[in-house]
């Protein structure tokens, strides 16, 4: 239980880190980022946020009893976030090839 509620604090520091660099280019939806931020906690992680909340997500099903569904839940939640990345990943290139 100590290992989940760890986790847990650490997903969502790093939420608040991930959201605090990005300042007014946060969105929760991906789109053409303004600028590409490569300080604070994205020195370190490419999608920090998404890292945080499968943390979260992890360390909830560390701390809380629970059945398979919240393993599905877990494991749609990694594949949502894994597709979302790439696509950001794929906006990122387009922003630096064409410098829009």
């Amino acid at each position: 239980m100590i290992i989940g509620i760890s986790l847990i604090t650490i997903g969502l520091l790093l939420r608040i880190c991930a959201i605090l660099s990005q300042g007014a280019n946060w969105s929760d939806l991906p789109v053409m980022p303004k600028e590409i931020i490569v300080s604070g906690v994205y020195k370190y992680l490419r999608h920090p946020a998404y890292v945080g909340t499968i943390l979260i997500y992890l360390g909830a099903f560390l701390a809380i009893p629970v059945d398979y569904r919240f393993c599905v839940e877990l494991v749609l939640m990694t594949t949502i976030y894994a597709n979302r990345a790439q696509f950001e990943n794929y906006l990122l290139e387009l922003k630096q090839f064409h410098g829009k």
